[in-house]
């Protein structure tokens, strides 16, 4: 039996724990005046203040779900949101949040298949949802195009480069079945391909293990860290037991769980609980340095528009990989991500320090004069123990090893979202 829609929301206590409440129970009007239904295999995700479900299949898994339900947290209401211009419905694909673009950041949706026919989507062209203008645009993408899929898994991670990657790993292409029904012959991929923004330009990841997954979820989990968890390691086989035999294997991954370093692009054995901060792995810093503004002409103009406004907070690693972050800053600027940044704090730099060697001199001057005079009205000077006049403040830093470290504010942490979040409908 199908339980009644209810609406849960988890409020975490701070302490590694929380509740349940029901937003809305199973007698709520909002279900009757909202014209909800439940969605299989919709493509989901969570911003600061509103949850998206795009397509799906209905409950009975036969049509395809056309448009988009979104939930937002502050009035606590659903609203439908067409998705015409992305083409037909798209089924177990995935939405990815960025926070860091546009006026109320923006979102990417990523492959899948269309409900109708189960054709996969192509990643060459990613549908971007602006928040703020409630509008969907179509942006082609450039670089190692990854095939076409369903099941995978993303996650984002901003870096302090004023770029953003999102992470893709895993998932099934080919068909699921024939048309008798009796043969699988999926086929199972272990690539991991890097999304970079703005330039919407794919990057392939080598790396030593193959782990074919898929059905998996994945998370930034601070730092550079890609926390995978769960999934299937499906082979293709032409039996009906695959299912039995994928979900009996041992798991290379401890736990279930598995971490990816995206600075290195290695998989880690541990997860860091004090880690440095996410830097630009060599094959992204590597695009941008000879790309330069060459991709601006690839983006579509109501794209390109919304990439001109940005949202970092940059961090800085020290000895102790301890974090420290500064205020959030908003940008018009289209020039290289790399270079605007540094070539200001360079020129700052210089101009800092020639004001500084300015006033050392000046106060030298002063102090020396001061000493002379001094000295002629003392019968006995050594000159050697006269006292030090402070002529500035001295400001000393925070010890790294004291400094409580924090996340930067453009990284979700899925295990305490807000009170108002919709995680899942019962």
């Amino acid at each position: 039996m199908v339980p009644p829609l209810t609406l849960w929301a988890f409020k975490p206590d701070n302490m590694g724990g929380g509740t349940f409440d029901t937003i809305f129970g199973p007698n709520a009007s909002i279900w009757a005046t909202s014209d909800l239904t439940r969605p299989h295999w919709g493509l989901e995700t969570a911003g600061t203040d509103k949850a998206l479900v795009l397509g799906g299949l209905d409950a009975a898994r036969v049509m395809g779900l056309p448009g988009m339900v979104q939930f937002d947290m502050n009035t606590r209401s659903f609203t439908n949101q067409s998705s015409a211009s992305i083409g037909q419905p798209i089924q177990s694909g995935q939405i990815q949040y960025v926070p860091s673009f546009g006026p109320d950041g923006i979102f990417l949706a990523f492959g899948g298949e269309t409900a109708k026919k189960e054709e996969l989507v192509s990643f060459g062209v990613v549908p971007v949802f602006d928040s703020a203008t409630q509008t969907w645009y179509n942006q082609t993408t450039s670089g190692n195009t990854p095939k076409g899929r369903r099941d995978f898994c993303v996650a984002g991670i901003a870096s302090n480069n004023d770029t953003y990657e999102i992470f893709l790993y895993g998932g099934l292409g080919g068909n699921f079945d024939n048309d008798d029904g009796k043969e699988w012959y999926d086929t199972p991929y272990d690539t991991i391909s890097i999304l970079t923004l703005p330039a919407f330009h794919w990057v392939d990841v080598t790396y030593d293990r193959p782990i074919p997954r898929n059905l998996h979820t994945c998370d930034s989990v601070g730092g550079s860290q890609i926390l995978i968890f769960g999934g299937t390691d499906y082979a293709p086989s032409k039996t009906s037991d695959f299912i039995q035999k994928s979900m009996s294997s041992e798991d290379p991954f401890s736990q279930g769980i598995g971490i990816f370093d995206l600075s290195n692009l290695e998989w880690a054995d541990h997860y860091a609980a004090r880690p440095a901060p996410y830097d630009q792995s060599d094959p992204v810093k590597q695009y941008y340095a000879m790309a330069g503004q060459s991709y601006v002409s690839n983006l579509g103009s109501p794209v390109a528009t919304l990439m001109k406004t940005t949202h970092f907070n940059h961090t800085v690693a020290t000895a102790a990989n301890s974090t420290a972050t500064s205020s959030l800053t908003t940008s018009t600027s289209t020039t290289s991500p790399s270079k605007s940044s540094k070539t200001g704090a360079i020129a700052g730099g210089v101009v800092g320090g020639i004001a500084f060697l300015g006033i050392v001199t000046v106060v030298a001057i002063f102090t020396l004069r001061r000493r002379r005079r001094l000295a002629r009205q003392r019968e006995e000077l050594d000159s050697t123990n006269l006292p030090l006049h402070a002529t500035a403040e001295k400001r000393s830093e925070m010890d790294a090893e004291t400094a409580d470290s924090e996340l930067p504010s453009n990284q979700m942490m899925r295990s305490e979202l807000p009170e108002q979040y919709l995680p899942e409908m019962g």
